[in-house]
């Protein structure tokens, strides 16, 4: 996948429910084809922030540009359209259907690359075509480790596989920007530290920008090449892990001088 730079930026964004702000003023310009980190203590308004660039709600105020294109009011799969797709806090798989089957839904080519009806088409087109996704989405598996998992059904996989294989699913729609909520919650250190190596795999081999919540540090110090730090739905500080570790509003809304102070 050879894809073109991304620019997504954040002009002032403000997100308001009813009296609550839960988002205030937050101006960011993510760096392309990176990997960012975005952390801050629970109820900072991170995943609030995931959620207004994916179109999941809609901005109070300011502006969500992506290559200069102000995406604000699109829908969340006019936003998956221009190469934007995520991951979710919570699991948001088809948990009764097998581990093929949800990359197939992911992949779902066959209509737009037919580009014909389908009484119009060949069965063996169909054919063709239905063998070619297959390819892929077992290629998707193979590259998150799932592959000799495939014909599972996706809730016999413990959390941590079941967290692969929603970055598979992802990956299937074929992202320029690829945001990546709490990928290791409830993993311990190993899984976090495999975790970390499969991301940085993906990143670099399909050339993306990759937006990271987490709250595991030691992943994102090491994983993230800038990092943001939001408190109370407002952005308190910016920059490399080593200027964000020092960074005295950071110690104290939310790493702890004891743990990182010293480091």
């Amino acid at each position: 996948m050879d894809n073109p730079e991304p620019r997504l930026t954040l002009d002032a964004v403000t997100k308001k429910f009813g009296g609550v702000v839960a988002c205030e003023d937050i101006s960011i310009q993510f760096p392309s084809n990176k990997i960012a980190g975005l952390i801050g203590p629970n109820g900072a308004g991170k995943t609030t922030l995931f959620n207004l660039i994916t179109g999941v709600y809609k901005v109070s105020s300011g502006s969500i540009q992506l290559d200069g294109v102000d995406i604000k009011n699109l829908k969340p799969n006019q936003i998956v359209e221009l190469g934007i797709t995520r991951t979710f806090q919570n699991n948001r798989l088809f948990k009764n259907l097998s581990l093929m089957e949800n990359v197939l839904i992911a992949i779902d080519k066959h209509s737009s690359r037919l580009g014909l009806p389908s009484y119009l088409v060949s069965t063996k087109a169909v054919r063709v075509l239905e063998q070619e996704s297959k390819d892929a989405a077992v290629e998707y598996l193979r590259l998150v480790g799932l592959a000799e998992h495939k014909d599972k059904r996706a809730d016999s996989l413990p959390y941590g596989l079941q967290r692969r294989l929603e970055i598979a699913r992802a990956l299937a729609l074929q992202p320029r920007i690829l945001l990546l909520d709490e990928p290791a919650a409830g993993m311990n250190p190993e899984e976090s530290r495999v975790l970390a190596e499969l991301i940085y795999e993906i990143q670099q081999r399909f050339n993306l920008t990759v937006l990271l919540i987490e709250h595991h540090m030691d992943l994102v110090m090491k994983l993230c090449e800038y990092i943001y730090v939001m408190n109370f739905g407002r952005l308190i500080a910016e920059g490399t892990p080593a200027e964000v570790q020092s960074n005295q509003l950071v110690l104290e809304a939310y790493l702890g001088k004891k743990d990182y102070a010293s480091n």
